[in-house]
């Protein structure tokens, strides 16, 4: 069911960006942790092709995400690390 139809009004454009910008912080420790544990899985084997496309995705994601929403540094350090 969508706004209209529970009666409220639409988000506006704003709204749903901040929505996402609030999201995106809530769920940036668990991403980092996650970055941590995949840099930790190829410090024991750095020819996992797997991991190293799962950390190279997400840092990726890390890094246009975080800029998007006004996190430079967040974004300059994703490079960094891409």
């Amino acid at each position: 069911m969508n706004e209209r139809q529970k009666g409220t009004k639409p988000l506006s454009a704003r709204e749903k960006i901040a929505r996402l910008r609030k999201t995106f912080l809530e769920q940036l420790p668990a991403r980092i942790k996650h970055a941590e544990a995949l840099l930790e899985q190829i410090k024991v084997d750095p020819s996992d092709h797997v991991v190293c496309a799962e950390l190279h995705r997400l840092l990726h994601s890390l890094k246009g995400t975080g800029r998007s929403f006004g996190f430079s540094e967040l974004g300059e350090a994703a490079e960094q690390c891409e």
